[in-house]
């Protein structure tokens, strides 16, 4: 058997510094994105004032909620571009602003005048749980779902697994181990921010050159948000300074992306370090409560687990990842009697996502 060296196609772009991320790219009249985003938990908004920024000289668009209504999401469509009643977690999109320079669209975001009332938020996933605890989303059930998805209220997925007798099992044990386990939020913090640039042609198509794991996925939900067909939207992936589960799911793609179809210019996206942190997709903190029975051998004989997720303002990919926990529960082991649930709940958060490996 014969073995020859594999070299990497990317490795020689990427050591002689020739390599090209999304965020080194210019194009001819290129505009620069800025996303003005929530101050506050939970709140109403009042009244939303963009006079004064779209006069700014140096401005060369400004979008809300009134250029991109319409709903949607990776399993549940109970996410909008951005908030026009109401305002569900810190950093939540209000509008975008596309200027000559970052400098002008920061000033043109001071420019904006917002009026909210604060609302009470839930910020505790054991609390979202209450029956008196107030909803998130007061019109959940109003969401396009799947009908097999089980919700109510805060939860948006309950995920189940039994098998055999647990009460038996557990009245016939040896011993019985049980412990309350939690996880906290875990960015995954790739050297790379969040960064695109989109570029519109004369029939109105968009191409997104992204920084993302997933340009299919992304072209999917950009192509739903903005209510046009798969074919007038492009995604291109150049180069990724990392991902590791974050850049998954659109983000400043479809900012970036309105910005460019109202400017009918290129528009460059970059999320600052700060925006990323405060405003990306991390891991899903949880509460684990295990139960496990063993015999006089030692050997597992039932499992009992419940799980409560942290799924933020928006369901996002919550309800696939509570299946993912129900199925894990029980470890590589061989286990005859097991109850597992595992619940997804909204909170004033911000969305969470995947948390995975090198990619």
């Amino acid at each position: 058997m014969q073995s020859s060296r594999v070299v990497r196609l990317d490795a020689l772009d990427k050591l002689s510094g020739t390599a090209r991320y999304a965020s080194d790219l210019v194009l001819p009249g290129m505009l620069v994105g800025y996303i003005v985003r929530s101050d506050r938990p939970h709140a109403r908004i009042r009244s939303i004032d963009l006079a004064a920024a779209e006069a700014l000289p140096g401005v060369g668009a400004v979008v809300s909620g009134k250029e991109a209504a319409g709903h949607f999401g990776e399993v549940i469509k109970d996410q909008t571009a951005f908030a026009t009643d109401v305002v569900r977690y810190i950093g939540e999109p209000i509008a975008a602003i596309a200027a000559e320079s970052t400098e002008i669209a920061r000033a043109a975001a001071e420019l904006i005048r917002l009026d909210y009332a604060d609302l009470t938020p839930v910020l505790d996933p054991n609390a979202a749980l209450r029956a008196e605890a107030p909803l998130v989303h007061s019109d959940w059930s109003a969401y396009t779902a799947p009908e097999a998805l089980v919700r109510e209220g805060n939860i948006c997925s309950r995920a189940t697994l039994v098998q055999g007798d647990v009460e038996g099992a557990f009245a016939d044990a040896t011993r019985i181990i049980e412990q309350t386990y939690t996880t906290h939020s875990t960015h995954q913090a790739p050297m790379e921010t969040r960064a695109v640039v989109a570029d519109v042609d004369a029939r109105g198509r968009v191409t997104l050159y992204a920084s993302t794991q997933h340009p299919f996925g992304v072209r999917a939900q950009i192509a739903e948000a903005l209510g046009v067909p798969l074919t007038d939207v492009r995604v291109s992936a150049p180069h990724v300074g990392g991902g590791f589960g974050s850049k998954l799911e659109s983000s400043v793609e479809l900012y970036a992306a309105l910005l460019a179809r109202k400017a009918r210019r290129p528009v460059k996206l970059v999320n600052s370090r700060d925006d990323d942190l405060s405003t990306g997709n991390p891991r899903h903190p949880m509460t684990i409560h295990l139960k496990s029975a063993v015999d006089s051998h030692g050997q597992l004989m039932a499992r009992q687990a419940d799980v409560v997720m942290d799924g933020g303002a928006y369901a996002a990919g919550s309800p696939v990842l509570t299946g993912v926990a129900v199925n894990l529960a029980t470890g590589p082991y061989r286990i005859p009697h097991v109850r597992v649930e595992a619940v997804a709940v909204y909170t004033n958060r911000l969305p969470f996502s995947a948390y995975r490996g090198p990619t």
